[in-house]
């Protein structure tokens, strides 16, 4: 999974930077444009460059800048600068001013904690960070916990980690076309939240960006996404999920605790559903999984207490002692393979003394292609 993720970040910067590395182009190691009549544009001296583990691009930080008004220039060593190192320039008293390349695609927890002399630029309210051609590229935070609403600038290309944690009393929020990204717990636990509007332009939704939204009942998500991210919508009130056709994983607890989630609706070419994805969603009375997965992960549908019947692909050939326990409805398990490919698949998968089977709670039947199991 490591390497599946790996795969991941490397697409999103690939696909965020497409569209800025024109601006890019003709600049030396630390930004200088050659043979071009244009401004040159430096980096702070003294900033700290870090080469990012995919070798793609760099991260910096304050290392060793004492400069009150900072400049990060697009490239370094021949790389685009993709973002801000995790708490880069905390407690950096003395910042006033950042100007960030467009090619930015991520600021690192706790980057700006504590830059008390920091100024942002505002708009409506949130407060920004971004260049002189765009002071709106990064939506850093809500003004304020207590705001009922936001207008997001429409120039605005990422929604920082955190920028509308707790706000509890917003009821809609409209992202605007052309954001790119939304990083970590962006949205999370705004509760009053009824109406999310994302546009196809976001190619990414980083873990938690969406938890705890009791009040949302329903989303469209981008049709662009790769994956369904950690915790992304865990303990929400949508009542149908329709999983975009670009998605092929959901990560762990994505749709943990959903207790209203009353139907999904999979992709042809979906792949792989994590732990406890949709565990204790009592919602849920049907599922289908698509032919590409191959496995039902510990916890996958656990605690789903009204679940009555789930469809099972012959390719998967591992069930998990845990996948389906507590679904004391499940009466009927139809499986693509046969009997004996069944079993083999539940003994893959058994860890303790029950197996996937005696851990449902409920006595009922597997209907394979060749025969019937009962249980």
């Amino acid at each position: 999974m490591k390497k599946f993720k790996c795969f991941i970040s490397v697409l999103l910067v690939l696909l965020v930077c497409a569209g800025t590395f024109s601006a890019c182009q003709n600049i030396g190691s630390d930004g200088e444009k050659e043979n071009s009549g244009k401004e040159i544009v430096l980096s702070s001296k003294g900033l700290k460059f870090t080469l990012l583990d995919n070798k793609n691009g760099y991260e910096v930080s304050r290392g060793s800048c004492t400069e009150k008004n900072v400049t990060v220039s697009p490239l370094h060593n021949g790389l685009p600068v993709l973002g801000i190192a995790k708490e880069g320039f905390k407690n950096c008293s003395t910042l006033a001013d950042i100007s960030l390349p467009d090619c930015i695609t991520f600021i690192g927890e706790d980057a700006f904690y504590n830059c008390e002399n920091l100024v942002y630029n505002e708009y409506d309210n949130a407060r920004y960070l971004g260049n002189e051609n765009n002071p709106y590229l990064i939506l850093m935070e809500a003004k304020d916990r207590d705001i009922s609403e936001c207008e997001i600038h429409p120039k605005t290309k990422i929604i920082g980690q955190n920028a509308f944690h707790a706000c509890t009393k917003i009821k809609e929020i409209i992202i605007p076309d052309g954001v790119l990204y939304i990083d970590k717990t962006a949205f999370c636990v705004c509760e009053a939240l009824e109406k999310l509007v994302i546009p196809n332009s976001v190619l990414f939704i980083n873990e938690y960006a969406l938890s705890g939204l009791k009040s949302l009942k329903s989303i469209t998500l981008p049709n662009k996404i790769p994956t369904l991210e950690y915790q992304l919508l865990e303990g929400s009130g949508i009542t149908r999920l329709d999983i975009p056709d670009s998605v092929t994983y959901i990560d762990h607890e994505a749709f943990y605790g959903c207790k209203d989630l009353a139907e999904i609706v999979f992709p042809e070419h979906f792949e792989y559903i994590g732990i406890s994805a949709f565990s204790n969603c009592p919602s849920l009375k049907e599922v289908v999984i698509p032919n590409g997965v191959t496995s039902l992960e510990n916890h996958a549908f656990s605690y789903c207490t009204s679940l009555e019947c789930i469809t099972v692909p012959e390719g998967v050939n591992l069930i998990d002692n845990a996948a389906l326990e507590g679904c004391t409805a499940l009466t009927d398990i139809y499986y693509g393979g046969t009997v004996e490919e069944f079993k083999e698949a539940v003994q893959k998968g058994a860890k303790r003394e029950k197996n996937a089977l005696e851990s449902i709670g409920v006595s009922g039947i597997v209907h394979c292609s060749n025969g019937k199991i009962e249980y």
